[in-house]
């Protein structure tokens, strides 16, 4: 298989055989990309504040105590849903959007059942949060929401992958750019996770000691193969696009992607060591969790090569400052999946509060920090002009490098303070969890930090389309004019 390694076509180059320009390509995608970006911000503030919420509630356990909804154990299932199937999803299936429509030259057509899709997804999300507060979540991690809704949710991204896939059928040229096979694998790897999931944990579930290793198998290719692959893509893109060049080189590109894919879900199982499972399952999730390590090097020296000499001349790019500091996370992450992934290690932090640290790291620190990259450098694009209030960018990016940085340092040192407590006899298991206090209440307030950093980007998006509201923007006039050359060719 061959990927081509030639860079992203920037926003004033002619594109497609159909002589589709960039900018009538954006004015096509502008709606249901403006409309997954939206919503998106919706649940990540709603998800980032319930998640303070249950951080606060950790440190003082009679907060917000009126509520049988705001207990702990619905709180914080609920934000995780928002943050992952609300935030991160909606976020990432709306930059790959554009990113394959660019890539592949090609124009989005039939908004409307993908419109539609993006609709329903929402509104099952809605109801499957609300779902939740009210005591019919279930207790599976990740898949809290009623097995109704699931469905539902099923049959959303079901309307909005296939136009992905109608895109990549109608492009011109080969087997594609690296970008979109990261693409590709993370919009085929979903349906397969969430549904195998749903089938046999929910739906027609099995029984015995299979479950806890699909629900590890689960939870890992939620982060590993689907929201990875599509920060990983954008990584790729919007630094070739950046330096104006391919990437460095080809082989390190397929590496990184083929060792993501094999590796990628085995290392789910290594939070099962000393479980009633097959030892053999354990060994192979500790290799994958240290075979990880390959395709983040892989990934890293591509990019650290291909941007050599030029960063100080394209560092202050949104889509590479914020880039940059997400792989940072990504980095740090692998790191420490890897080296707590060892029965010696994972007997000290299995049942700490470092679990924690890596769910928010994963979600904030990475994902989260490289989509922030490439929403503000799409937004424009699609909207004719510039951020309003672009001077507080630098502000939501200080404040969630710092609120995510905050949260995974707290978790580390504090499962190392709490995993060597519980492994003392002498000491008490109420003890341990005192032991953990002070880093919790530094987790809450790296929360309240994300979530103050969330709110800023909040803020710039809904000033930014008010005011683009009471004008015709560029995109906005070449939607309009591509739509009425539609008509008239019909």
């Amino acid at each position: 298989m061959m990927i081509s390694m030639s860079p992203a076509p920037s926003s004033h180059t002619a594109s497609g055989s159909n002589g589709a320009s960039a900018c009538e390509i954006d004015g096509s995608a502008r709606g249901p990309i403006l409309l997954c970006f939206v919503t998106a911000a919706f649940w990540l503030i709603a998800g980032s504040l319930l998640e303070s919420v249950a951080a606060i509630k950790l440190v003082f356990p009679g907060f917000l105590d009126f509520a049988g909804m705001l207990t702990y154990g619905r709180v914080h299932p609920v934000a995780l849903n928002f943050l992952v199937y609300g935030w991160a999803s909606l976020a990432g299936i709306g930059i790959a959007l554009w990113m394959m429509a660019r890539l592949c030259k090609t124009l989005l057509r039939w908004k409307a059942l993908l419109i539609c899709g993006i609709g329903l997804w929402n509104a099952a999300l809605l109801v499957g949060g609300l779902a939740i507060l009210g005591g019919a979540g279930s207790s599976i991690e990740w898949l809290e929401m009623p097995a109704s809704i699931a469905g539902i949710l099923f049959m959303a991204y079901a309307f909005i992958a296939v136009w992905v896939l109608v895109l990549f059928g109608a492009r011109s040229g080969g087997a594609g750019f690296v970008s979109q096979w990261y693409l590709l694998a993370a919009l085929l790897s979903f349906p397969w996770l969430y549904a195998t999931a749903n089938v046999l944990l929910r739906w027609n579930p099995i029984q015995g000691s299979a479950v806890p290793p699909i629900q590890g198998w689960y939870g890992t290719g939620l982060g590993v193969l689907w929201l990875a692959p599509m920060a990983l893509a954008a990584v790729y893109y919007f630094v070739a696009d950046a330096v104006k060049r391919p990437v460095f080189s080809e082989s390190l590109a397929a590496v990184g992607f083929w060792s993501l894919l094999v590796f990628g879900t085995w290392s789910g199982m290594r939070y099962l060591i000393g479980g009633p499972v097959p030892a053999w399952m354990m060994s192979a999730s500790v290799a994958a969790s240290v075979l990880l390590l390959v395709p983040m090097v892989a990934v890293w020296t591509n990019l650290a090569k291909t941007i050599g000499d030029d960063y100080p001349d394209i560092g202050h790019v949104d889509a590479v400052r914020f880039g940059v500091a997400g792989f940072v996370f990504y980095g740090v992450l692998t790191a420490l999946n890897a080296a707590t992934s060892f029965p010696t290690t994972s007997s000290i932090f299995q049942f700490t509060i470092l679990s924690t640290g890596l769910t928010q790291g994963l979600i904030y620190g990475f994902v989260s920090l490289v989509f922030f990259g490439a929403i503000y450098t799409i937004g424009p694009k699609l909207i004719g002009n510039g951020w309003e209030g672009a001077s507080r960018i630098s502000l939501h990016f200080w404040l969630l490098v710092s609120g995510a940085g905050l949260v995974l340092l707290a978790a580390v040192l504090g499962g190392l303070v709490q995993g060597f407590a519980l492994a003392d006899p002498a000491v008490s298991f109420m003890n341990t969890v005192q032991f953990a206090t002070p880093f919790r209440a530094v987790i809450a307030v790296g929360e309240l930090v994300i979530f103050a950093g969330n709110c800023i980007f909040g803020s710039i998006l809904v000033e930014t389309l008010l005011r683009e509201a009471l004008t015709v923007s560029p995109a906005v006039a070449a939607e309009e004019s591509l739509a009425a050359t539609e008509e008239v060719s019909v």
